[in-house]
């Protein structure tokens, strides 16, 4: 176990729109990686997303993904950590084979974990003392978006659910267009979205009355989308994502200023080519934010195998995505989570896959 401060010095040429990273002024943030492990782990072996509720809870989901040239699709566990992410256990009754289990918390106390058992029966359980104890909550949904302890949201193929006695009951709103809901992303009770994707249209679907009514809106991209990899709104109007291709044809960023009403695709040579992929995208605010990206030097690189045949970026932003500019990572970037103003990100490479990145603006 070692933490690793690593001091980053770089500075930016003048030119619009992307630009490469030069040796002359300091990084707008910065940056501190901490290895931990997973101790007594028959499962997980990287650390694929992470949610931490104070300084020293964190709960994620493990995983193991096959080795390269290999068949099968990875098995994947709850994990809990009670020092900041520096060791890790397992919740030995989420694990699941080729689709991963979800969870979810809002502070230390309430929190909610999603899998489905053996037989394929999909349980949620609900916490109220930060894991000590569980309780099942009756109802056969995956793992709804908690805005607090009362009011849950879930979206699943053609409809969208709601409660607001903590899962005693639930609403159900049609919404006729919505296939596989591959995102969502709420700012209030009131404002979110839900990200689908039909062919090379991307769909977005709006509410601004906590999910009785939604709106449409659909782009069209130039390439087949497998599915939305990320959704970040930074409040009701500034929102960006990521689509990712088929056929290894890359991904792509795209921004919105009204609300999800039109979208704009980045145009920026750091998001074009194939072989590239994103996971993240998130900004801290309408200025500052950071897209972790991934460039393939190999045709057979799964996730969560070496990042020797990966050249790991973090692109950023600071004016608002005007901007963008670029700084090369050790290893690459699952799943980020905006906390106390900065980043909490989980990351692997070779040597460890429970790494834990903080990022904080300078």
């Amino acid at each position: 176990m070692r933490l690793l401060l690593i001091p980053l010095i770089l500075a930016t040429t003048m030119s619009f729109g992307y630009q490469p990273a030069t040796r002359r002024s300091p990084l707008p943030f910065v940056l501190t990686w901490l290895e931990g492990r997973c101790v007594a782990c028959k499962t997980a072996d990287s650390l694929g997303s992470l949610h931490f509720t104070n300084d020293s809870q964190v709960w994620g989901v493990g995983d193991r993904w096959p080795p390269p040239g290999a068949e099968g699709t990875g098995d994947h566990i709850i994990v809990h950590s009670q020092d900041g992410g520096r060791t890790w256990t397992e919740i030995s009754y989420t694990y699941m084979h080729a689709v991963a289990p979800s969870v979810s918390f809002l502070d230390t106390a309430p929190g909610w974990i999603a899998w489905r058992a053996p037989l394929g029966d999909l349980r949620l359980q609900n916490t109220r003392d930060g894991g000590k104890s569980w309780d099942d909550v009756p109802a056969n949904i995956d793992l709804p978006h908690a805005i607090d302890e009362t009011h849950w949201y879930a979206a699943e193929q053609g409809k969208f659910l709601s409660t607001d006695d903590g899962g005693k009951t639930w609403r159900e709103t049609q919404i006729s267009q919505l296939g596989f809901v591959d995102n969502s992303f709420f700012v209030s009770r009131e404002v979110g979205w839900i990200a689908s994707a039909d062919d090379k249209a991307l769909l977005i679907f709006r509410t601004v009355d906590g999910g009785r009514t939604w709106k449409e809106t659909r782009t069209t991209l130039a390439e087949r989308i497998g599915r939305v990899d990320d959704l970040f709104f930074v409040n009701a109007t500034q929102g960006w994502l990521i689509t990712s291709h088929d056929a290894g044809r890359g991904f792509s960023l795209l921004s919105t200023s009204d609300g999800g009403e039109t979208w704009k695709r980045r145009s920026e040579p750091v998001f074009q080519g194939g072989g590239k992929s994103a996971t993240v995208v998130c900004f801290l605010s309408t200025e500052s934010g950071f897209v972790f990206e991934t460039e393939q030097a190999s045709t057979s690189v799964s996730p969560g195998t070496s990042t020797g045949a990966l050249r790991c970026i973090l692109v950023y932003t600071s004016d608002g995505g005007a901007n963008w500019r670029e700084q090369i990572l050790p290893r690459y970037v699952t799943d980020c989570q905006v906390f106390k103003g900065g980043l909490r990100c989980s990351a692997a490479d070779d040597n460890s896959g429970f790494w834990v990145l903080t990022l904080h603006l300078r």
